[in-house]
């Protein structure tokens, strides 16, 4: 696969890649619910743990560099397996190098990557709280 099929194909979404970001950031997110004493996060949300100080800001950051770290990895792993184009180096209206855009798009997609699991897990943190709340219901 060249580098700008990878490119063009997590830019407009690979799902396997947010399916697996968001198992990857499932145990971070509960780990700061239940840091925080909080069954399901999604009802406070993280700024609302900070403003009550249940959860240090430090946990927070790290919790979630940590995350962005692991997803960064996964992204950077695919791109160097990938062929970098010949049409890219010698453009030039391009000055990035294979390496510095690597690193400059894996940073990138890692941090959207990173926010969208994070919007799913907590979609999916708010359709167990509507289970357990009809459960409790019926």
């Amino acid at each position: 696969m060249d580098w700008s099929d990878y490119f063009n194909k997590i830019r407009f979404g690979d799902i396997r890649l947010l399916f697996k970001a968001s198992l990857i950031t499932l145990p971070f997110y509960y780990f700061l619910a239940f840091q925080s004493g909080e069954k399901f996060l999604w009802w406070k949300g993280i700024i609302g743990l900070l403003s009550d100080d249940k959860i240090s800001l430090q946990t927070v950051l790290l919790t979630l560099l940590i995350n962005f770290l692991i997803i960064f990895r996964i992204i950077y792993k695919n791109f160097i397996k990938t062929k970098y184009d010949e049409k890219f180096k010698n453009d030039p209206k391009n000055f990035l190098t294979e390496g510095e855009a690597t690193f400059r798009w894996t940073t990138w997609f890692g941090f959207i990557y990173t926010v969208y699991s994070l919007i799913i897990i907590s979609l999916f943190d708010f359709a167990l709280f509507l289970i357990r709340f009809l459960n409790y219901l019926i």
